[in-house]
């Protein structure tokens, strides 16, 4: 049979209840994308790409099936189509409404480690949901439109209907355009036909990586050789994320990054000589949380007991909360060791890659108030922030878009800096000063406890934002970090001795590495691999030189 482009283009623009159908759809499928957390856009951009790039797909899609609705026989496949676009569109949609994160990389890990228990338990609270939603009058107004719009839009003559097709179609081509141009990623996440497949490979082959590392977990050795005092009630650690020590007021930076941790400097005890022990995440995170030291370099990290373990055998309840990924192309170890914690918990995406899941620190706040209300009489709280990661911009919420490059170009005298890599350094320090507000709030959660309660925040390393030439990245000789400890009142009291070390101790010579040895110490736990050298709040600690990926860290001062 011949093909006709104008008997083609006659039977697509005779479906016009079809058309509105898959609009209808075509939005529920992108409701995500402008809405997400990670992107900064105004109301009306949200609304003219949900109607532009939601026509522009409808055209396409009526287009496509229009060979099919033309013969009889073939008109059964494309309704499946379309109720297939629906159902996948209501998933989106609904998950996206509800719950922050639409059919994303986290919603299949969700959805593949959730058993038929788990399910039905999960139903009552989905309907719940979805009655109060369907009990909002916008609801209503949305359905009575939408009946009104299938009512008359037979109505609409044929020009009027091409019109609206072609001109809503350039639209959304406009839009679609200035989001890809304005965000390197999730460009084809509008295409569920590539969206769904992609990320479904991408979480089978990163939760294969994950159980492998979690096989090589070992039980702890010695369990019984455990002790402790429990000196602390709560001890919250937050690891921060790639946060130089030089760009925090706190240490004497020129803009104002860290103002909540300034204003309560007295209360804190501000250690002015720590490093990481790598450049990287995955390196630190596998000596932060194990008994690894930084100078050791033949074995793997599983080998080592882990910091967790070591405290649930203390009998404390262990918490893991964390902002960055579980598995995925960081790869980093994190999750297989975490996964040992009494609770478990992913605010963000499950995966770096996850851009429509991201979300910003602040979100662990509730996680954080919700495991110090826990029952269990001794906790161990772990945060891991996705704190100052690039892409910077991306890890403050706007209200705290404070320096600008303006900021950066009065205030810093570095001639190699221009219009654009100042911006850079000004989103950089917006993240500092976000991540200032998220450890202050913790702080403030423990302050007035009655219990003797402790916190700790440090970042796992630096990174080179244009501080010493015109280069942005890892670096060697930028893992210098903040170390900070607060102590409640009633921990100062109790514990006259750890506040008297604590003080003696702030400009030690510490790597991140050790740290497990000086949290043994300020909860009062011993153990057989327990090294006082090593410990910045022992008598007999002893300066050395400390190592940085393995290597002697030749930047000593």
């Amino acid at each position: 049979m011949k093909f006709s482009l104008s008997a083609w283009l006659d039977e697509a623009l005779s479906h016009k209840r079809l058309w509105l159908l898959l609009f209808l759809l075509s939005v529920l499928t992108i409701y995500d994308i402008p809405t997400a957390e990670l992107f900064h856009f105004g109301k009306w951009y949200v609304v003219g790409y949900l109607l532009g790039v939601g026509i522009l797909k409808a055209s396409i899609i009526v287009l496509l099936l229009s060979p099919l609705l033309k013969r009889r026989r073939l008109r059964p496949i494309a309704w499946v189509l379309v109720a297939l676009y629906g159902m996948i569109g209501a998933i989106n949609a609904v998950s996206a409404s509800l719950y922050g994160f639409g059919i994303t990389r986290k919603l299949m890990v969700v959805v593949a480690q959730t058993n038929p228990a788990e399910a039905v338990e999960f139903l009552p609270g989905l309907m719940s949901n979805l009655r109060s939603a369907a009990l909002n009058p916008l609801t209503w107004c949305v359905l009575i439109a939408l009946v009104v719009s299938f009512v008359f839009i037979k109505k609409i003559g044929r020009r009027c209907f091409t019109a609206l097709m072609a001109v809503g179609s350039v639209i959304g081509c406009v839009f679609y355009i200035s989001f890809a141009v304005s965000y390197d990623y999730g460009r084809t996440a509008g295409f569920m036909t590539m969206r769904i497949p992609k990320y479904a490979l991408e979480v089978y082959r990163s939760e294969r990586k994950l159980h492998e590392l979690m096989d090589n977990l070992r039980p702890f050795p010695d369990s019984e050789c455990v002790a402790s005092e429990k000196l602390a009630s709560n001890v919250i650690v937050v690891i921060g994320e790639s946060a130089s020590r030089q760009h925090l007021s706190l240490y004497g930076y020129h803009l104002p990054t860290s103002p909540r941790m300034d204003a309560m400097a007295d209360s804190l005890f501000v250690f002015t000589n720590v490093i990481g022990s790598s450049s990287g995440t995955s390196a630190n995170i596998e000596r932060i949380l194990t008994f690894k030291k930084d100078d050791l370099t033949s074995e793997d990290w599983y080998k080592y007991p882990l910091l967790i373990d070591l405290f649930k055998c203390a009998g404390y309840k262990c918490f893991w909360l964390s902002n960055q990924e579980r598995s995925g192309l960081l790869a980093n170890s994190s999750g297989a060791i975490a996964s040992t914690a009494d609770v478990v918990k992913y605010v963000g995406s499950e995966n770096s890659e996850d851009f429509f899941s991201l979300r910003y620190d602040g979100a662990l706040l509730p996680e954080v108030r919700s495991a110090l209300a826990d029952t269990a009489a001794d906790k161990l709280i772990m945060v891991h922030l996705m704190g100052s990661h690039t892409v910077y911009r991306n890890r403050y919420p706007k209200e705290f878009e404070k320096f600008s490059a303006g900021d950066e170009l009065r205030y810093n005298a570095r001639p190699w800096l221009r219009e654009e890599t100042a911006r850079i350094v000004a989103e950089y320090d917006n993240s500092i000063l976000y991540t200032d507000y998220v450890v202050s709030d913790m702080i403030g959660m423990i302050a007035g406890n009655p219990e003797p309660s402790v916190l700790i925040y440090f970042s796992d390393h630096g990174e080179n934002v244009y501080d010493d030439r015109d280069f942005m990245g890892r670096e060697e000789r930028f893992v210098e970090v903040p170390f900070v400890i607060y102590a409640n009142a009633a921990y100062r009291r109790q514990c006259l001795n750890n506040v008297e070390r604590m003080e003696k101790a702030l400009d030690l010579p510490v790597s991140t590495a050790n740290v497990i040895y000086s949290l043994m110490t300020l909860t009062g736990t011993s153990y057989v691999l327990y090294d006082e050298a090593d410990d910045f709040m022992s008598d007999r600690f002893v300066p050395r030189k400390r190592y940085v990926d393995e290597r002697i860290w030749s930047y000593e001062k």
